[in-house]
């Protein structure tokens, strides 16, 4: 508990400071960063409902976050559209992220790698805004909420896997509501289910363990009815939390896509920058609308398979090492996955098969639908705890080496 109000509190006192000094302008803040979410925040305080996220009405959307929209909503509910709601939400975030950090050490005790790992790598991260100005406006607090989701999910599976024989019925029916709730922070989160289920009904050697399984989709299934259902009514066909993934596979699959946004011509393929784009929404429906740039962007995909892998290839690299062009971006990025790598190589042998298991799925898993889209760096920030706490595992097992030559010489 020391560890986290230590982190917790440099962390918010530092991007504090940052908000509230010279080096945030006044106008980052209260400009719209993510334009539907704003959009149908002040569709829902206004009282026209979850709807219109684009430059024209647009009718009712499942674009943007539910959750996320939801609270943004509050905002403007009890401050109005105003710089208090923009500066209310960037503390929010501000405390989110710090709160991310803060459960580093308990997120490292629990997978086995020790809460000195969690320490170095929260504490790290609270020193140093290493996602740029974003950490001080606030924009990361979604993520942030995705990854204290996806560090209590982490921590709940290796517990099942080292005692099988506490697991019941009950049990897995919370975590599938658990992991339900958090599909609708960050839907990524779904391979990472998937891959942790699959890794159960292999490792777990008792026979109840498909009940278990069956309990944990009947879970997450109930608290994903509601939204589904809201969707139906809406649509009259379901949606799985959001609507827009064809859109954004088009946008990053076409004639002069680069790696990361925005591309050549992305602008002009954006319901929420391109009028043309939003009165086609407008006439066709959302889902309409969707299927159809899915299906422009498969079959761009299909004609073009050298062009679409090197893009691939390229997101890969710019996940894990950030965009080569913008070298003050990348540094950051490569840094924290070298070390990371090098933590993983440190205490690998020594963790036991859920421990690394609770490590190795999600960083395999959660980023498997960025390598489609076009790179921005907030897409990963969920899966970053456990990059930092594999970095702190690195430093820490470097010190304590360094200690013991120096007290040996």
């Amino acid at each position: 508990m020391r560890f986290a109000v230590a982190i917790f509190a440099v962390a918010v006192l530092v991007r504090g400071l940052l908000l509230a000094s010279w080096v945030v302008p006044h106008a980052y803040v209260v400009a719209p960063y993510h334009v539907e979410v704003e959009a149908v925040a002040r569709s829902l305080a206004s009282g026209r409902g979850y709807s219109d996220p684009y430059l024209v009405p647009t009718g009712p959307t499942a674009h943007p976050l539910p959750i996320q929209t939801g609270l943004q909503a509050l905002l403007y509910l009890l401050f109005g559209a105003t710089p208090t709601a923009a500066y209310v939400r960037a503390l929010a975030g501000i405390v989110a992220c710090a709160a991310s950090f803060a459960m580093l050490p308990w997120l490292a005790e629990r997978v086995g790698v020790g809460r000195r790992a969690g320490f170095a790598g929260g504490i790290a991260a609270a020193v140093v805004p290493w996602q740029g100005l974003g950490d001080a406006l606030g924009w990361w607090w979604n993520e942030a909420h995705a990854a204290i989701a996806l560090g209590v999910l982490v921590a709940l599976y290796v517990r099942r896997w080292r005692a099988p024989h506490r697991v019941s019925i009950t049990a897995s029916l919370g975590l599938g509501a658990f992991a339900g709730f958090a599909f609708h922070l960050a839907p990524a989160l779904l391979p990472v289910v998937v891959g942790c289920a699959v890794f159960e009904l292999w490792w777990v050697k008792d026979g109840r363990k498909w009940g278990w399984a069956l309990s944990i989709v009947a879970g997450a299934a109930l608290t994903c009815a509601p939204w589904a259902w809201r969707n139906y009514t809406a649509f009259h066909e379901m949606v799985f939390i959001r609507s827009n993934f064809g859109l954004e596979l088009r946008l990053d699959n076409h004639d002069g896509a680069r790696a990361d946004l925005w591309s050549a011509g992305a602008a002009g393929l954006h319901p929420g920058n391109s009028l043309a784009e939003a009165r086609r929404v407008q006439s066709l429906g959302e889902i309409v609308y969707m299927r159809g740039a899915r299906d422009e962007a498969v079959d761009w995909i299909r004609s073009h398979p050298v062009r679409f892998l090197a893009l691939t290839g390229a997101r890969v690299w710019h996940v894990w090492f950030g965009p080569p062009g913008r070298p003050l971006e990348a540094l950051p990025v490569a840094a924290l996955t070298v070390l990371a790598l090098l933590g993983l190589a440190r205490v690998f042998a020594r963790l036991d098969l859920p421990g690394r298991a609770g490590l190795v799925i999600p960083l395999v898993a959660y980023p498997l639908v960025f390598y489609l889209v076009g790179y921005i760096p907030r897409y990963t920030f969920p899966v970053s705890g456990i990059l930092l706490v594999l970095a702190g595992a690195s430093v820490t097992a470097t010190a304590s080496h360094q200690a013991e030559r120096t007290a040996v010489s």
